[in-house]
């Protein structure tokens, strides 16, 4: 994991602020009607995270994204990070024992990918993603492929009656496959609403992995997700989050959708990350 290089400079300057305010009341600056950074965390041992676990999590289902600056985590530091929101995380490796991957996006051309399109983490999966947790090693100068983020507690709430009443009487057809509009028989079917953490509904259903919605035939279906997605994703009601060496990231997938600019990458460009997924306890309706 030592692949630090580009802007890597800016965690060992700031490293002095970050001890220093650590010693501090954390400080929470609002993104946007979602979204938050939250100021003055050292979470570099296990001392600091175990007693940030609380508040950590108390931010995320406030907030529902949740930027934390200036870090210097150890990949098993991170890995414990991870683990403050829930105790099942995602293997990446075939044995089963490694649970955080190092995530490197460089001269990816045109094709495109899930992360290209809204979603959310694992929603093809019966126990889908939690909560998913990024670490900015290296991100290049100028554009360093931000991500997006759209609070689907506030699209549910924002449906016209009678596409709410329609979207509430069936469900969707999940398939990791789904974005390039050639799928078979869905991996999961989901309930169209998800419960968040703090006791409200979030619509579950994704460009990315929603394949069609069950019951209808293909052409309704495809007609009527057109329709939603253009009510979800309204410019004004996106969060772009513009990314730094130190920063990691945490979202809360039952209550938003996100989505990575990465193939506006420059060439040669390299953004390299550690990325862990933690993953619900149990089946998701």
């Amino acid at each position: 994991f030592s692949v630090m290089r580009g802007r890597v400079a800016n965690v060992v300057t700031s490293r002095r602020h970050s001890q220093f305010v650590s010693r501090a009341r954390i400080s929470v600056e609002a993104l946007f009607p979602f979204g938050a950074r939250v100021w003055g965390w050292d979470l570099s041992s296990l001392e600091n995270i175990a007693q940030a676990k609380g508040k950590l999590n108390e931010l995320l289902v406030q907030h529902k994204v949740i930027s934390i600056p200036e870090q210097n985590l150890p990949p098993h530091i991170f890995e414990e990070l991870a683990r403050c929101f829930g105790s099942n995380l995602l293997p990446v490796n075939q044995e089963g024992d490694k649970f955080v991957q190092l995530y490197i996006v460089q001269d990816r051309g045109d094709g495109v990918r899930a992360s290209d399109f809204w979603h959310s983490d694992l929603s093809y999966l019966p126990v889908p993603g939690k909560a998913t947790l990024l670490y900015a090693l290296e991100i290049p100068d100028g554009n360093g492929g931000p991500t997006e983020f759209v609070d689907m507690v506030d699209a549910l709430e924002r449906l016209p009656p009678a596409m709410r009443a329609a979207v509430l009487s069936t469900k969707g057809a999940h398939h990791r496959k789904s974005f390039t509009g050639m799928v078979g028989r869905p991996e999961c079917v989901h309930e169209p609403t998800r419960l968040t953490g703090d006791g409200t509904h979030a619509l579950f259903m994704s460009p990315g992995y929603t394949a069609g919605l069950v019951g209808l035939p293909r052409e309704q279906s495809d007609y009527m997700l057109q329709r939603l997605w253009g009510v979800c994703f309204q410019p004004s009601r996106i969060l772009t989050y513009e990314w730094s060496v130190g920063d990691v990231i945490v979202w809360d997938n039952r209550s938003v959708v996100h989505r990575a600019r990465t193939l506006e990458l420059k060439p040669g460009a390299r953004r390299c990350m550690l990325r862990a997924s933690v993953m619900e306890e149990e089946p998701v309706p």
